[in-house]
């Protein structure tokens, strides 16, 4: 009885000190901002990887901050998740980009509304 006890206790802080160790958490928005950090890739390799070329520009507006235009489209786009991959004064200019469409009302008569799925710093 004494060592079934025994083991019965071994066993219960052997469990509780399991779950005390810590795991490593992974923060989506640090990853996000990560995927946005410059890196020297080729653009063939970027265009292979479905990205797009494009280009940020400041917008008067305040409903929407930044326009995005895509070099193979001649319209003006509204990214309206911008702010989960930079701060809103390190926005850069040229951009590596992936976005899906939005169906939903416009935020300004500037550009439809795009979220982007992936974004990097285009060095060139």
């Amino acid at each position: 009885m004494k060592k079934t006890l025994k083991i019965y206790g071994l066993i219960m802080i052997t469990i509780f000190f399991c779950g005390c160790i810590s795991s490593k958490n992974t923060d989506k928005t640090n990853d996000r901002k990560d995927s946005a950090i410059s890196q020297h890739i080729s653009p063939e390799n970027m265009l292979e990887k479905g990205f797009s070329k494009g280009i940020l520009k400041k917008n008067g507006s305040k409903r929407c901050p930044y326009i995005l235009t895509v070099e193979k489209y001649t319209y003006r786009l509204d990214p309206i998740n911008l702010n989960d991959f930079f701060k809103s004064n390190d926005v850069p200019e040229k951009v590596w980009v992936q976005y899906s469409s939005l169906k939903m009302a416009n935020r300004c008569p500037d550009g439809r509304p795009v979220s982007i799925r992936e974004i990097k710093i285009r060095n060139e």
